[in-house]
């Protein structure tokens, strides 16, 4: 299975996507928030991220951008995002092309989604 870093602001939404890809045999870390993730990014290599989108000081792009900086391999990013929260990044999400699942989001497909998403290409 996959080694995940789960980065949110909101603890109890980190805490509930850790519990659901932990219970389904991922490897799960868990920051709360950008600058952290930025942290944990240079000691600890991972095969995806879960990342909140909108997050106060270091938001999810920046920490899209630090993961397109690094050398390959580099983790999948996908963005949590609420859709009252989205505003202003739709044309940063498509032209980078990330994942983004909707905050809330569907507990039970979480697990599938996201092993999907590891086994796509690119």
């Amino acid at each position: 299975m996959a080694r995940i870093l789960v980065v949110d602001d909101e603890p109890d939404v980190a805490d509930l996507v850790a519990l659901i890809l932990g219970n389904a045999g991922h490897q799960v870390d868990i920051v709360h928030g950008g600058r952290a993730a930025l942290g944990r990014l240079e000691s600890t290599g991972y095969d995806m991220l879960i990342c909140d989108l909108v997050m106060p000081n270091v938001n999810g792009i920046a920490v899209w951008e630090a993961v397109q900086a690094r050398p390959a391999p580099r983790p999948r990013v996908v963005f949590l995002s609420g859709y009252y929260d989205a505003g202003g990044y739709e044309e940063f999400i498509e032209k980078a092309g990330v994942a983004t699942l909707p905050k809330p989001f569907d507990f039970v497909a979480l697990p599938d989604t996201i092993a999907r998403l590891l086994e796509s290409p690119g």
